[in-house]
């Protein structure tokens, strides 16, 4: 198995897969062409039985890529059950280190919120995590102005990596996303390349996306327990300890991550379809 090969089924939570190759040899501390390991990635990404096996294997719980361990990478993502397995392993908890930007962010949210009635998280718990492990993501629940606080949420895919898959979902997304409130149908594009940037060598590194900005297809958030296209939104952006100026953006705009985690309005069921690498 080759380097995109291995890193996409980290992504995609095949187990077997990634047990499989580093039993044939595949070094278990390789980096994708970002520089992050397989535990990061499978730490962001929630990927709990990919991360047993990689731990099984030997994988350094505390090896930093882009001055982050991976359970600093699991925390800013909201995984709570990932940074208590890492800690058991033996990671080094994360501890505060960059509070100074989100409470900046939390007094003037980035400018992608603007007309959704931003509520900072100041006392929050995501996923078992509170604020004094999620200390570099700013957290806002969303509301839309006529009150309401239910959305669908699209992103649009490669049309050509949607005719490969068959089936696509917002972690295969490459270029805008927005919310629909459900009460009135009013739209608002909260993530935009841009605007923002997207670091799609990452996603194109993980076997993901093949273009951006061109023959691009809407797909629907779709809850993956029952289906259900409407949910709760909580928005997080995770800043770079430094510089003060990231990509030319300054303040809380200057955000490297951007992170959608939504709670099912039918059974309740909390997934994050979304976490995007600015670029």
């Amino acid at each position: 198995m080759d380097r995109v090969a291995f890193f996409a089924a980290v992504l995609n939570g095949d187990d077997v897969a990634v047990d499989d190759a580093l039993d044939d040899g595949f070094p278990v501390d390789a980096r994708n062409r970002a520089g992050f390991t397989a535990l990061h990635r499978a730490a962001a990404n929630g990927r709990m039985r990919v991360m047993e096996v990689l731990l099984r294997h030997g994988a350094p719980v505390d090896l930093k890529a882009k001055g982050q361990t991976p359970a600093q990478a699991a925390a800013r993502a909201g995984h709570g059950a990932a940074v208590a397995r890492l800690i058991a392993a033996g990671a080094t908890p994360p501890r505060p280190s960059n509070t100074g930007i989100v409470a900046r962010s939390h007094k003037r949210p980035p400018r992608c919120l603007e007309g959704l009635s931003p509520t900072p998280m100041l006392e929050y718990v995501i996923d078992g995590l509170g604020p004094e492990f999620m200390d570099d993501t700013a957290w806002f629940s969303l509301a839309c102005p006529c009150g309401e606080e239910v959305f669908t949420v699209t992103g649009e895919v490669d049309a050509g990596f949607l005719s490969e898959v068959g089936d696509a979902c917002l972690h295969d997304c490459l270029d805008r996303i927005w919310l629909t409130c459900v009460g009135c149908d009013r739209e608002a594009l909260v993530f935009d390349p841009a605007q923002h940037g997207y670091d799609a060598e990452v996603d194109r590194e993980e076997g993901l996306a093949l273009s951006i900005g061109e023959g691009l297809e809407p797909v629907i958030w779709g809850c993956g327990i029952c289906g259900e296209r409407h949910g709760k939104v909580l928005t997080g952006f995770a800043y770079p300890e430094d510089p003060d100026t990231y990509r030319g953006r300054t303040g809380p705009d200057r955000f490297e991550v951007f992170i959608l985690r939504l709670t099912c309005g039918a059974c309740g069921a909390v997934e994050r379809p979304v976490g995007a690498s600015c670029a």
